[in-house]
């Protein structure tokens, strides 16, 4: 029987951390040692510009199209207008 190999990104675990991260607030939150984040995911979340990355992430983040992400209730609770 031959096995199909998933790709990282068809993993449960990471489609849960995908599904959990769209519109989170990342804030001013330090992600320079984080693993297996992708671009797409950070801008899934809501205030990623203002969180740290490692250079190179930085690099890769520039490169990924930034997505539309309603943040006006993370806005609200943090009182930003």
């Amino acid at each position: 029987m031959a096995y199909k190999k998933r790709s990282p990104e068809d993993s449960h675990q990471n489609r849960f951390i995908k599904d959990s991260i769209k519109g989170a607030n990342f804030g001013k939150n330090d992600y320079q040692k984080a693993l297996n984040l992708t671009p797409k995911q950070v801008k899934s979340a809501c205030n990623w510009q203002e969180a740290k990355y490692s250079e190179e992430f930085q690099v890769k983040l520039k490169q990924e199209p930034n997505q539309e992400i309603d943040c006006s209730h993370w806005n609200k609770f943090l009182g930003i207008k």
